[in-house]
């Protein structure tokens, strides 16, 4: 049960860097535009989520 390969640890990193760079990305996004980013998150959610046909109502 030695270390993983290096190529294993590259792949992690790599993810982790890719992670990193998309949370940046998003937070200097809702510093810029707050309220196009919130409308945008909104719009998305009444599209994909679970009371998307009720448009949130039961």
């Amino acid at each position: 049960m030695g270390l993983p390969q290096p190529g294993l640890w590259l792949k992690r990193l790599w993810v982790l860097l890719e992670v990193a760079v998309h949370v940046v990305v998003g937070k200097v996004l809702l510093i810029l535009f707050p309220d196009r980013v919130k409308r945008n998150i909104l719009a998305m959610g009444e599209k994909t989520g679970p009371l998307a046909a009720t448009r949130g109502h039961d």
